[in-house]
C-alpha cells in the first residue's frame, strides 16, 4: 500500500460549479466526488485525483510544503530550511528566476547526498513547474520507508493518510461551496493578523482574527465557529486566503 500513490494523467473535463453537491465528469457523466465525500474522506488519494483537475499550482506547491514541515526534512541542516522558505516564496510569486534556480541547485545537491530520504521533496518544491505526479511518488515512498517495518504498519499507514486528507482540506476548504465575505469585513485589523498568521503560524491567530471578524461585523456562522476552534496555521490555508483575497 502507498499513500498518495495517484496516476495524474490528461484533466478530464468537469461540470465544477460553488452550486454542486456532487462533480461528474462531462465526458462520462459518471459522478467525482460529492460534497459530503470531499468533508469526510479519509483517502488523500481519492480526494487529489478530483482536485487536480482545477487545483491551481500554488495551492498544490503549498500543500508540498505543509507535508515537509509536518513530516518531512529534519532542518538541523540551515539549506534545506532555507530552499523550503525559497519554496514559500516561489508560491506566493515572490521569487525571481535567478533566485529559484540557486535554490533548486542547492536542493538537487541535498538530493545527491542523500542525508535524508525527505530531500527527496526539495527539487519538487522550487521547480519551475509543479510536478504533481513526482510529488505524489516521494510522499508515497517517504511514508512508507518511515513506518515499513513497524508492527503497527496498517494502522500507522491509515492514519497518516487520514492526516493527509485533513491537511488538504485545511488549505482547499469546500470546494464545493466557500462561505461569503463582505469585503467589509476585510478591515486593516482582519487583514494584518491573517498576513501575520502566514509568517508567524502563531497558535493565538485564529483566535484573534474570530475577535477582529466580529468587530469588523462579520455575521457568517461558519467562518466565525471556524477561526474559534482552528489552531494550525499553514501558508495557503483556506481561511486566511478567503479573509486576503488570495485565489
Amino acid at each position: 500500500a502507498t499513500v498518495l500513490n495517484l496516476a495524474v494523467g490528461p484533466r478530464s473535463p468537469m461540470k465544477v460549479g460553488m452550486w454542486n453537491d456532487v462533480v461528474c465528469s462531462k465526458k462520462t457523466g459518471i459522478p467525482i466526488m460529492s460534497k459530503v465525500e470531499w468533508l469526510n474522506s479519509d483517502d488523500p488519494t481519492r480526494m487529489l485525483e478530483f482536485y487536480s483537475h482545477c487545483f491551481d499550482e500554488r495551492k498544490l506547491r503549498l500543500f508540498g510544503i505543509a507535508c515537509v514541515l509536518r513530516w518531512g526534512v529534519p532542518f538541523q541542516d540551515k539549506r534545506a530550511t532555507e530552499v523550503v522558505q525559497k519554496a514559500e516564496l516561489l508560491a506566493e510569486g515572490q521569487l525571481n528566476e535567478t533566485e529559484r534556480r540557486i535554490a533548486e541547485a542547492v536542493s538537487i545537491n541535498l538530493y545527491r547526498e542523500a542525508s535524508h530520504i525527505s530531500v527527496m521533496f526539495l527539487p519538487i518544491l522550487v521547480a519551475r513547474k509543479f510536478d504533481l505526479r513526482k510529488a505524489i511518488s516521494s510522499a508515497a515512498q517517504y511514508t512508507e520507508q518511515t513506518i515499513i517495518g513497524s508492527l503497527e504498519f496498517d494502522e500507522r499507514l491509515r492514519n497518516r493518510r487520514s492526516e493527509q486528507a485533513e491537511l488538504l482540506r485545511k488549505i482547499v476548504g469546500n470546494p464545493f461551496r466557500q462561505p461569503h465575505v463582505d469585503p467589509s469585513w476585510r478591515t486593516d485589523d482582519v487583514k494584518g493578523l491573517a498576513l501575520a498568521a502566514y509568517d508567524n503560524r502563531s497558535t493565538t491567530s485564529f483566535p484573534m482574527l474570530h475577535d477582529a471578524l466580529l468587530e469588523a461585523g462579520c455575521d457568517n456562522e461558519e467562518i466565525l465557529n471556524y477561526c474559534r476552534t482552528e489552531r494550525e496555521v499553514i501558508r495557503g490555508h483556506w481561511i486566511l486566503d478567503l479573509l486576503l483575497d488570495r485565489k
